[in-house]
């Protein structure tokens, strides 16, 4: 059986991964910042920056969705640290009523 201790430790452990992943969601959304800024009409025009506008854009759709899923993982590691610690909040209990009962009536 797992110790209140040991499940706070990987709650723990859970919530440092949930803000690292964060943090990575946050620098993913600049990673075409350099390309977009120079695609406008002053760097080029036609039909091959047309064409480029256009893959730009499936870049930006998908990295959005990437950091969606990055999001989404930090949440649901949150969501598990939650109930970790809620698991080693009622073993907590536990052994506070067992160890109250043990020592009978005061």
């Amino acid at each position: 059986m797992t110790t209140p201790a040991e499940l706070d430790a990987k709650a723990a452990r859970l919530r440092e991964i949930a803000s690292d992943l964060r943090k990575e969601a946050t620098a993913v959304t600049g990673l075409l910042s350099g390309v977009k800024d120079l695609h406008d009409d002053q760097t080029w025009q036609g039909p091959v920056a047309t064409e480029f506008s256009g893959t730009l854009t499936g870049w930006k759709s998908r990295i959005d969705g990437a950091q969606q899923a990055i999001l989404d993982a930090a949440a649901t590691f949150d969501k598990d640290a939650n109930n970790l610690e809620t698991q080693a909040g009622d073993q907590r209990r536990e052994e506070k009523d067992k160890e109250e009962k043990e020592k009978g009536p005061k």
